[in-house]
């Protein structure tokens, strides 16, 4: 009787590791793209590379004037001024926006701020214009 005892438990031993090994080979199996959806990528990306081989076909005909080394220097001179002047006014925003904040009451919601942000709007032919206290009309 013993030995029949360790004999099923060997088995179930055996067929808990079976278990474990076949349960991550599933899933494996249920992780991997299914042929239906690898068959629609690949139409995908084959419909993608045709419209870049075409946006490509008047650069490759010589047509394109190649850009010199002074104007390349203009441009990210240009880029990185503007990108300096971007982040100053981004810092400068981000401290408005803190400063504005600091009186709002906790919890109000950027809908409810938006609301109270323009009390007498009013849409006139498309433009929305904002009178302000005075009465004077103001266009965003």
């Amino acid at each position: 009787m013993d030995q029949e005892i360790e004999v099923v438990r060997e088995e179930v031993a055996a067929a808990k590791s079976t278990e474990r090994l076949l349960k991550a080979n599933l899933a494996t199996l249920n992780t991997t793209l299914s042929t239906e959806d690898l068959r629609g990528s690949v139409v995908a990306l084959e419909l993608e590379k045709e419209q870049i081989l075409a946006r490509l076909v008047p650069l490759r005909s010589g047509s394109a004037k190649p850009v010199s080394s002074e104007e390349k220097r203009e441009v990210d001179n240009a880029w990185r001024q503007w990108q300096r002047q971007w982040s100053v006014r981004k810092k400068i925003a981000m401290d408005v926006w803190a400063h504005a904040t600091e009186v709002v009451p906790e919890g109000t919601t950027k809908a409810e701020l938006w609301v109270s942000a323009v009390p007498h709007a009013r849409i006139h032919g498309g433009l929305m214009q904002v009178q302000d206290g005075l009465g004077l009309e103001l266009d965003p």
